[in-house]
This record gives structure tokens, sequence and C-alpha cells, in this order.
């Protein structure tokens, strides 16, 4: 739909899943002067930075598309974009010039003249400098180093927060291209402002030069568009999601193309006009949001907080730091919805304290309770004779509880709760196995569900899911599977492409989290005399005493043999790689296309669903992780489970912030 040719986007109209189209035109032809600002304070020796050539000899555009498509053939070709294009100096604002401002480079102590818009404050190009060092790039632009001791030093007594320059300095700003027009004619310089508040109207077509658009699904700042490879210019960049006919079609091998949503492309600001700037506004606060939340999780990206100055006093300093949420080192149960999440209980007890303890410290007067929590009366509180605290069975009857036993009222309630349960097709019988013992609603029942075709879909997309997983499974790493982080795959791996999970609603080992009894394996054909499987894990079990010296063949080919009691066995093929290494195969691409499907989740489900695939995949860089096999399969079976769940749980949105 659009590139980095030199085409400008003029015109939008449409919002969300309605029409929305943008026309390019040429750049070049206008005589129009852009209007240009000044981005630093006008004061004698401001530190400010400049945009010059890789040699510094002269001033350069890093916001500048191509000027001929010839032009643009020859910048990819040279590696014309980003860092390689055009570099920051050092230098501090001297005095104004019309139509440039004089600088001095810190450095070199030369003289310039530069137009205003070329000059960066100084806090934003310590971004800059910050995006480039987490950057591949980085080591292959030699004016990176020359200018790496600012950031360092900045970054030892500033801690940097992009989300707060993006909140008040370019929230209503669009950094965009050096000759950019809006829809009342006026051109704007590398930054227009303000942001138009009015919604596009809906309706409009694609023909000719105009591309309708679905959404804008994603904000990067200029600093991290400068070095990102789909990118390489100094503008706010949105990534696109394009209407029909374009929605499905894989962008990814283009220069811009997105590799995690299929139908979507990375744009600069100057291609995507003013009408949809109601659109970049919500990107950007989505984005900010997002990128505070990282901020404040500095540990998890593997930073340090910047030290605090040597003069803080000791009641600043113990007030910034980190609070200590697990004092007492529990052991922590993962949240069942983010897994970075834990919660424990303190048990008091050990495993292996007697019962008579237990019963010892149970309250057994009023006295016992803590004030104002007072027990139920009736029944009352415990006595010395009471077993209730005994958790592996009901209780009995004890002396001066009497008017517990009530035979006749007893037999009522169980008379109403199997009337109930008699009624053809309306409930049934659960948890006979478990010793859960509940009732939920049969097959058929009238229990209409508000979002139907949102569960639907959720259902479908944990489907497709499942036969990636089911595809990646013909190319899994042997040695992965017999190392420890490898213990329990194939057992995953088998509930995950059971029909069972889920299956009939009426066997007992259905659902979500599934089977609750438990399962046998064996290898029904294809084993090697020296492989084998432990029937209770699924574990392999390879003797090494057996295995030659070189393969026959690459891929061994199994049919593994899963079975519950009482029920028949079923059968799952896998096929291994002896020649791979634990995080070979082809997960990498089974990881892309779901992490492009995630993409499309309304934001309650994707983020509870992203962050079971965070252990495959960096959702801030948007590249997949080096992840064993078996931390690979162990998500896709989260990911799957959380979608499945969603299909038949109602997920309540966040609540606002305040």
């Amino acid at each position: 739909p659009t590139s980095r040719a030199p085409t400008r986007a003029v015109d939008a109209i449409g919002v969300g899943g309605a029409a929305a189209v943008a026309m390019t035109v040429p750049a070049e032809g206008t005589a129009e002067k852009p209007r240009a600002e000044c981005l630093v304070e006008k004061k004698a020796d401001e530190k400010c930075w400049a945009w010059r050539t890789p040699d510094a000899k002269a001033p350069r555009d890093p916001s500048a598309l191509p000027t001929s498509r010839k032009d643009h053939a020859q910048r990819l070709q040279d590696g014309g974009f980003g860092p390689s294009w055009s570099r920051l100096c050092p230098t501090i604002f001297l005095e104004e010039r019309a139509p440039f401002i004089m600088v001095r480079d810190t450095r070199t102590k030369a003289i310039y003249d530069v137009p205003p818009s070329l000059v960066l404050p100084w806090y934003e190009g310590i971004l800059v400098l910050d995006a480039m060092s987490r950057s591949p790039l980085a080591s292959s632009v030699p004016w990176f180093q020359e200018v790496t001791d600012i950031l360092v030093s900045t970054k030892r007594v500033q801690r940097l927060a992009p989300s707060l320059y993006v909140e008040r300095r370019l929230l209503d700003v669009a950094v965009t291209g050096p000759l950019t027009g809006d829809t009342q004619g006026v051109f704007w310089a590398h930054r227009r402002r303000p942001l138009r508040k009015e919604a596009p109207a809906a309706g409009g077509k694609a023909e000719n030069q105009w591309f309708r658009i679905d959404a804008l699904v994603e904000y990067m700042p200029p600093w991290e568009a400068l070095v990102h490879p789909k990118c390489g210019l100094y503008q706010d960049f949105y990534m696109v999601r394009w209407a029909p006919p374009h929605h499905n079609v894989d962008y990814s091998g283009m220069e811009n193309g997105s590799d995690t949503l299929c139908g979507a492309t990375w744009e600069p600001d100057e291609c995507l006009p003013d009408s949809l700037d109601l659109l970049k506004l919500r990107a950007k606060r989505k984005w900010v949001d997002s990128q505070r939340e990282r901020e404040q999780r500095p540990q998890a990206h593997g930073e340090r907080p910047a030290p605090a100055p040597a003069a803080a006093s000791q009641e600043v300093r113990a007030a910034k730091r980190p609070r200590v949420f697990n004092p007492k080192k529990l052991a922590l149960e993962p949240d069942c919805a983010l897994p970075s999440l834990g919660h424990a209980v303190e048990n008091p007890f050990r495993e292996d304290t007697p019962e008579a303890e237990i019963k010892r410290g149970w309250p057994k007067k009023v006295e016992d309770f803590p004030p104002g929590h007072p027990c139920s009366d009736p029944p009352g509180h415990c006595g010395e004779a009471c077993d209730c605290m005994e958790d592996w069975h009901i209780g009995e009857n004890v002396k001066g509880k009497d008017h517990l036993a009530n035979h006749h009222r007893d037999c009522m309630a169980q008379k109403v709760v199997q009337a109930f349960q008699d009624i053809s097709g309306f409930v049934r019988k659960r948890g006979i196995v478990t010793g859960r013992c509940y009732l939920e609603p049969g097959v058929g029942a009238d229990n209409p569900r508000p979002n139907t075709e949102r569960e639907a879909r959720l259902a479908q997309m944990a489907l497709a899911i499942r036969t990636l997983a089911e595809q990646a499974a013909q190319h899994l790493p042997l040695q992965g599977l017999r190392e420890r982080r490898g213990a329990g795959a194939i057992q995953r791996l088998c509930l995950l492409l059971s029909s069972r999970i889920p299956g009939n609603q009426l066997e007992e080992f259905s659902g979500a989290h599934g089977p609750y009894i438990a399962c046998r394996f064996r290898i029904v054909s294809g084993a090697p005399a020296w492989l084998g499987i432990w029937p209770h894990t699924g574990d392999l079990n390879v003797n090494d005493d057996l295995v030659p010296a070189m393969h026959q063949r690459r891929h061994l080919p199994l049919e593994i043999g899963m079975s519950a009691p009482g029920c028949a066995e079923e059968t799952v093929k896998i096929s291994l790689d002896t020649e791979a290494k634990s995080s070979g195969g082809g997960l990498e691409t089974a990881t892309r296309e779901a992490v492009k499907m995630v993409m499309a989740l309304p934001p309650p489900h994707r983020s509870l669903v992203e962050a079971r695939l965070a252990a495959v995949f960096d959702f801030t860089t948007k590249q997949c992780k080096v992840a064993h096999v078996g931390v690979w399969v162990k998500a896709f079976s989260e990911a799957v489970a959380m979608l499945r769940a969603g299909a038949s749980a109602h997920v309540l949105p966040a609540p606002p912030a305040h």
C-alpha cells in the first residue's frame, strides 16, 4: 500500500472498521515555505544536538524520504537509513541568524549554521543514544562510540523516562518530515502542532492512489524508529493495519512490513494525513501507558535503577529503596492469569506437624477469636472434641451441638437437590472423581451468553494455535527433550494435541486445564531400540549404550499413545530431529504466526495471552526469543488454555486508572 517512495499522504477518512483511505501525491513542485520551529531554548550555552552527515561536515536531515525511486533503491543498497545516514553532534547554542541558528561543536569546537528544525533538545538526543545502545546497529556505527561517554554519564545521575517525555513534549505534536502538508494547505517542517481532535468521517473507497485503512495499531517514537530495521527515519511511526483486500497479505518480507501482524506495515507520520490525528493521539496514549509500565519494572529488562545522588539523606534513600513484597521468602505459586506474579499463604505449621498440634491451636473459646470477628452462632465455636478442622473429612456431630442433627431437614434438603438434578437435560453432576461435587448446566440448556461471537473467535484462535503446535511437533529437537528443561514437554504436547482437551463435556477429565485423572503414555510405533518413554510422565528414556554413533535418519516419526482409566487410547504423532539443538526446529516460525494472531485479540484477552507467550517472544523488540523446546511447549499450551478459558468465561476490562 505504501513505501518509502517520495510520496506524501494528504487525506484520509474513516475510523476503525469503517472505510479509511489515504491518498499519496508527489511532494515535489511546491513553493510553499514550511513552518519550522526551533526546538531548543535560545539561551547562550544551551546544550543541544545537531543533525549532520556521518563525517560531521554538513547538515543532513534524518527524516527525509528519498527524492526519487532511483535514490530510494540506492539508499537501500548503501544502507542509507537510520544512524548510518545521519549522526548527532553535541553542540551548544550561540545565537540566532535567521533563517539559521549558530552552534558550536563541543568536541571539535567548530562553529556552523544549521536550520533550527535540525536541532534537537539535549534530553531528546540522549533518548536517541539510549535507543541506539539497545540496538544491534550500535557496534557498526563509528560515531556512536564517540558520544557513548555522554550517554553513560547521563544515565549515572538520571533515569531516563521516554514515556514522560512523549506525554509532555510530543503527545500533541506530530514528528514528521521536512515538507509535510495538512488539509488546510499549510506545510510544516519536522514538527506539526497541535494535532487535530476531529474524528475522520466514515466512508470512502480505494481507487488510483487511495488506500483503505482499518486502524493504527501501534505507535513508535522517532528515536526508536530511527534504529528500527523496518523504519529508519526520524519521524513518528505507526503500524497501519490495511483494510480489505490488503488485510490478509503478509508484508513481513517488505522493507517496512510488520513481522507480527498480517496485513500491516510501519508508516511514517508524513505518509499519514492529519485527518487521522485522533487515531494517532490514541496510539500515542496507549504507548505512553505501556512504556510507563515497562519503566516501572527495570529489573525485568536487566537494567538497574540510577543511583541516588551522593548528597541525598538517609531518609530519602530509605524512601526510594525498592519494597520487599516477599520478606519471608515463601514459595510462590504463579498467578493463573499473569505468570509474572506469584502468591503465597504463610502456613505456621510444617508439613510434618501432627494433627494434634493443629487441633490444639484451633480457636475453641469466644475469647480465642480476633476482636470484632466472633464466630457464627449457630453453630457456635468449636469444642475440645471437634474434628471439623481436619480437612480430609466433613466432620462428625459432637456433644453440645445436637441442634445440628435434624434428620427431617437433611432429608428434605437432599430431596430438593436430587429433584433439581433429575430435571432432564438441565444440569449434570460433576466432580465425582475429584471430590469437587458440583452441578453445572447441561448440554443444550437455555443459558445464552452475551458474547458468543467473541467466544467463537477465541475458540477458533485456540484451534489455529493448536494447529501450529501440531506442525511444530514434527520437528522437535531430541536433544532438548532429553535435557532437564525438556521434562514434561511430551506430556504437555500430548494433552495439547489431544481431542479430549476439551472434548466430550460428559467426560469428567475434560476441561481447559484437564485432565483431572492420571494418564499413561507409551510409544505405539516408530521407536528404535535405544528409545523408550516413561509411562507416568511421558518423558523420553534414552539408552546411551545403544545409541548409534551416526543416526541413519535425521527425523524419527513416532506415535505416542495416551490413555486414561476407563477411556480408549488416543495417539498423537510427533517427529524427533536428532541433529537440531535444544531450541531448533520450526519453533520460531510457529511463534511468529501465533503472535500475529494474538495481536488481533481485544485488549483484555490479548494481555493475558501475551503474558503466556512472553517466554518465547519479546513484545517490546518484536523479536522471537531463543527458547528451549520445553519452555516453548509450556508457553504454547498455556496460551491455548487461556484462549479456551476466554471462550467459556467472561473477561472483564481493566478498571480505569485513577
